[in-house]
């Protein structure tokens, strides 16, 4: 957890995003990370399929 000043500094001068959305940003854009881990409708991280990023 960040407080709220030092999350506005790292967003501000920072080159990275907050490590929270580094990881569990990205994952929960594969399908295959569902299908890995068993996650589904009822865990925090669940993104509905037509929510989820495609590039190709």
């Amino acid at each position: 957890m960040y407080r709220e000043a030092s999350l506005r500094q790292q967003l501000i001068r920072g080159p990275h995003s907050p490590s929270y959305f580094r990881v569990n940003g990205v994952v929960r854009n594969f399908d295959e990370w569902y299908r890995a881990f068993d996650v589904g409708p009822d865990h925090q991280l669940y993104l509905p399929p037509e929510q989820r990023i495609r590039i190709w």
